[in-house]
């Protein structure tokens, strides 16, 4: 068993200091946009953009990704590229999605993409261009997917945020409305643990549990944002492959609130609102608390990670 009740019984008595105190910054967070065929570096801080790329390819550039290199790839309704140095456009092949719209790298270097005409989520072959369904979404996607702390969200048709399945165990769903009169065509991470999202001339963070947004900046001179994507594909940390191997098991003590995770000190961890509990990893040790206990120690970090990693986390 994952955790045993005796030490879940026995975390009774803390603080939701580090819960309450510490925040998810935007801070120095760089993104990419694109915009008519136009692709732009969005500098979160400065609130400025600066041209990249201007690439020829077959039609309209419908989305945008970066692996862990900080490769740039190029989606069109029919092919997907490359970025080269000099910003040219390098064909990959044509990936046979009907109206794809969505692309993003997730953690571990695989890349996904999206339709707007079906449900299918596909995943792509990033040297050829080859695309296989290996799940379903709960809706037709308005146009990007993007991937946070472990998990897959995308931007649903209807204006709505979902989180997608990418374990045979799991469903896919609907978290929230972003609560716009328009879809929702760009969504990416940035480095701070923030997600973003963007329609028509306005940038905006995302809260991952809820779907509801504030505003964080204007894209001067953008006619209309067509997809977003990391300044580099984040590679998900062990602790979160762990945060949500728990959330997943044992749902109703860390009902799965797909916020991201946060730093206070030496301290990485997620809070549940709905059930006043926080997981937590400081000096390699797994923490269990509930508001207003003391944290229960359930063991070495090493203990338990291979238990996510074996189960596809």
């Amino acid at each position: 068993m994952f955790f045993k009740p005796s030490l879940l019984r026995s975390a009774c008595a803390a603080t939701i200091a580090l819960a309450a105190t510490a925040t998810t910054a935007w801070a120095g967070d760089k993104l990419y946009v694109q915009d008519s065929g136009k692709i732009m570096l969005v500098d979160v801080d400065a609130k400025s953009l600066t041209l990249v790329s201007r690439p020829t390819v077959d039609g309209s550039i419908t989305d945008i990704a970066t692996d862990a290199a900080g490769t740039l790839y190029v989606l069109t309704f029919n092919s997907l590229y490359r970025l080269a140095a000099d910003g040219s456009a390098v064909l990959l092949g044509k990936h046979g999605i009907s109206t794809a719209n969505a692309l993003t790298f997730d953690g571990s270097g695989k890349l996904y993409a999206a339709s707007a005409v079906n449900k299918n989520l596909y995943q792509v072959n990033p040297a050829t261009a080859q695309a296989t369904v290996v799940g379903t979404l709960p809706a037709q996607s308005a146009g990007d997917l993007a991937y946070l702390n472990g998990r897959l969200f995308f931007a649903g048709e209807n204006d709505s945020l979902g989180i997608v399945n990418l374990r045979n165990n799991q469903q896919s769903a609907n978290v929230g409305s972003f609560g716009l009169a328009t879809s929702v065509y760009g969504l990416a991470e940035g480095d701070s643990n923030t997600l973003y999202g963007a329609a028509f001339t306005k940038l905006f963070k995302v809260d991952p549990s809820t779907g509801s947004i504030s505003y964080v900046m204007e894209f001067t001179g953008l006619g209309q944002a067509g997809g977003l994507a990391p300044f580099k594909a984040v590679v998900t940390r062990a602790d979160d492959r762990l945060f949500n191997y728990a959330e997943d098991t044992f749902p109703t003590l860390f009902k799965p609130s797909f916020s991201p995770s946060l730093t206070y000190g030496n301290q990485y961890y997620r809070f549940y609102r709905d059930t006043g509990a926080i997981l937590s990893i400081s000096n390699g040790q797994l923490s269990y608390t509930i508001v207003g206990s003391s944290p229960a120690v359930l063991g070495p970090v090493d203990t338990f990670l291979p238990l996510a990693i074996g189960a596809g986390y």
